[in-house]
């Protein structure tokens, strides 16, 4: 009986790898979405997964595909889905910096002035509120406009 040599059993393994790209940025991120859309054992599963969003037939085909539609990811970017409850498709991915993904959580507090929506960050810093301020009143269930536009209450404290 003749045993395979390293370079025979080489020669029988299908060249898998077709764009040279595996573990560069661009990859990773492609590797990632698809695990944290189809993955349950992954830590992020809940938040993709189990919320619906799921990554578009033309990315889940193939690394080419995505990267043809995304190009190179610059530097100190990653991929942010712009309607994040949207899934991950060309029309709805972006190459952005983690400032402006932060601006697009779930978890963000928005409230209105005259018609003008920010995040609750942004009214502290634009009317000198205090974030423990504008918690608290909405806690106690008041409406945006008695939020942003009740002065603090100055405390006197005793000497």
């Amino acid at each position: 009986m003749r045993g395979c040599s390293r370079e025979q059993s080489i020669k029988n393994i299908p060249d898998s790898t077709t764009h040279g790209m595996t573990n560069t940025p661009e990859w990773e991120t492609w590797r990632r979405i698809r695990a944290r859309c189809y993955n349950e054992n992954h830590h992020n599963y809940s938040h993709y997964g189990e919320r619906g969003i799921i990554v578009c037939d033309r990315w889940l085909e193939s690394f080419e595909n995505f990267y043809e539609d995304m190009g190179d990811r610059p530097e100190g970017m990653s991929i942010e889905r712009k309607d994040n409850d949207g899934d991950y498709t060309p029309d709805n991915c972006e190459w952005s910096t983690t400032e402006t993904q932060n601006r697009n959580k779930s978890n963000n507090v928005w409230l209105e002035l005259n018609g003008e929506r920010k995040l609750q960050a942004d009214w502290v810093r634009d009317t000198g509120l205090t974030l423990a301020a504008i918690t608290s009143r909405r806690r106690k269930g008041w409406d945006d406009e008695k939020v942003l536009t009740t002065p603090l209450r100055v405390i006197k404290r005793r000497k």
